[in-house]
Order: structure tokens, then sequence, then C-alpha cells
């Protein structure tokens, strides 16, 4: 339906975000499968029409699905099972098969992941409000089977990404009232999340 020129489902795309991303965790590999080439399908179309849709809202449903997708993960490890993913999956990549054999937990996660990444890197600004938030989804992700990196990977790109954002708005604050700075000057208060950050970082560093 949403190839149809006339018809577009990205204006409802907010609202139909969560059940799609709920259907990866499904037992049936053929609806995964068809679903995450919809979802590549629709985020590519976001890509070459970022304005038609609300970036906001799906971020904050991905943040919610990522965070359960992250929990079921860490349970499947507990128990001794192994969530498989790709070894190194592009963080905007369309889905590979590898990705799409992965565990319905894993390929949730990386999903998500991924949409947040493709997010991060158009609308980094508008999305420093939630900055707190998307690092609440993407820490986790760092202390992860060390035997499967690819949702690690990805996390990292975007906790670089949002890193370089937050810098870049402080560096823009304006000096006086009568400066008019191109960047909308945001400011970042939440300080324990950035300290958080360093120290993920930098256990990251030492998983790799």
């Amino acid at each position: 339906m949403n190839s149809m020129p006339t018809l577009s489902l990205l204006n409802y795309l907010p609202s139909l975000l969560d059940g799609l991303l709920r259907i990866l965790s499904d037992s049936n590999s053929e609806i995964r499968r068809n679903c995450e080439l919809l979802l590549s399908d629709f985020l590519m179309e976001i890509s070459r029409q970022p304005e038609s849709t609300d970036v906001p809202a799906m971020v904050n449903t991905l943040i919610v699905n990522c965070r359960l997708a992250t929990a079921a993960v860490a349970t499947t490890l507990q128990r001794g099972g192994c969530p498989t993913a790709p070894e190194s999956l592009g963080a905007n990549a369309y889905p590979s098969q590898s990705l799409l054999s992965a565990s319905p937990e894993r390929l949730q996660q990386v999903t998500a992941l991924r949409w947040l990444n493709a997010f991060v890197d158009t609308e980094s600004l508008n999305l420093l409000p939630l900055v707190a938030d998307i690092l609440s989804a993407t820490l986790p992700c760092l202390i992860d089977d060390r035997s499967d990196c690819s949702a690690l990977e990805i996390a990292i790109r975007i906790n670089e990404k949002l890193m370089k954002a937050v810098l870049c708005a402080q560096e823009a604050k304006p000096h006086s009232t009568a400066s008019k700075s191109p960047t909308p000057y945001v400011p970042f208060t939440n300080h324990d999340s950035l300290t958080v950050y360093f120290y993920a970082q930098s256990y990251a560093g030492r998983c790799l």
C-alpha cells in the first residue's frame, strides 16, 4: 500500500511503529522477515522525506522497544542461550539474510537501534531534549554478548553522534542577546547521563 503513489502511510507511521516493532518478536520467521523488509522500506522513505512524519514521537517508541528487546536479550544470555545476529551490520543497511535469521529479540533490538541511528544522523539537534532517554536505551547495549557486537557497534555510533551534537549545542550558546546563531542552543543539564556515557564508552572499548 505504501508503494502506491497516491497513498502514503508515513503520516500514520508514529501510530503503527510500535506494533510493527513488536511483530519482529513473532515466532514465525516469515512474518518477521516481511515486517523487517517493510520497516526498511519505511526508513528509506523517511530519509527522502524527513519532514513527512513525527520523528520525536517515533524516537520515543524506538526507545521503549529497544529497552524491552535488550532486556529480553540479557535474559536469554543469562539462561545460556545465544541471541544470534550478523557479525557486522551497517547502521543503516538494508536487512541482510543474517539479520533476518537472528533471534526475535535480537532482531527487534538491532532494528530499533538502526532506526535511532538514522534519526540521530538527520535530527540530532531536534532530538537533544531526548538525549538522556536515548542514552537509557543505548547504554545497556554496550554491555552485551562479546561474541556478538552487532548491537554494540550501532549503540557506540549513536552515543558518539549524540555527544558531538551536545558539544555543538554547548558551543553554540549565544554570548549576548543580540547575537544570532544559525544553530539553536539547547541546554543539556543531565550531567549524570554524560558521566555514565563516558564510563560506558570506556567499558565498551575494553570489550571490543
